[in-house]
């Protein structure tokens, strides 16, 4: 019975959604599943033939993914308007967690809803979001940290191809 609660009171790890609320003090907004395309055995990290990530427009639209993003977007809608917020941040502690592939497609998802959305990808050292919309990497926020004269924020915004969605690349991450 001692060993059960000193294993039990050991372990550090968070295994619910009011874990992470009691500990933290911030809501989860929920949790989303793998992706399930239309394509047979279509998961999160696997790729179209063409090497393309999955964007929720190549899911099918009655996915638990499309759904669980769905609930996610009301909450965070539910939330913004709560603290008068128009600005998320997607990250995680360890590479390859889903962080580009998450933040595209709930972009993508609360563009569809009919609001004006940015997507800006500061992840400078392994930038993903050039490649999930098709675009060109340079000029990017990067650019424009490093020359504000002469890549203004205007010019580094490059249409997604997505109704209602601009994104801002990586760009340049050379000093």
């Amino acid at each position: 019975v001692v060993v059960s609660f000193a294993v039990d009171y050991s372990v550090q790890t968070i295994d619910v959604d009011r874990d992470i609320t009691d500990n933290f003090l911030i809501p989860v907004l929920g949790i989303l599943p793998p992706i399930e395309t239309k394509e047979k055995g279509g998961m999160l990290r696997k790729q179209n033939g063409d090497g393309s990530l999955k964007l929720i427009t190549n899911i099918s639209p009655r996915s638990w993914f499309i759904e669980s993003l769905r609930s996610i977007k009301t909450s965070l809608f539910f939330h913004a308007d709560e603290r008068d917020v128009n600005c998320f941040v997607v990250t995680s502690p360890l590479p390859s967690e889903g962080k580009s592939l998450t933040s595209a497609n709930l972009a993508i998802s609360v563009a569809q809803s009919g609001k004006k959305t940015v997507l800006v990808d500061c992840d400078l050292r392994r930038p993903m979001q050039h490649n999930l919309f098709k675009l060109e990497r340079k000029p990017g926020i990067g650019d424009h940290l490093i020359d504000p004269e002469k890549h203004s924020l205007e010019s580094v915004v490059q249409a997604s191809g997505v109704e209602n969605l601009d994104l801002i690349t990586a760009g340049s991450s050379q000093r």
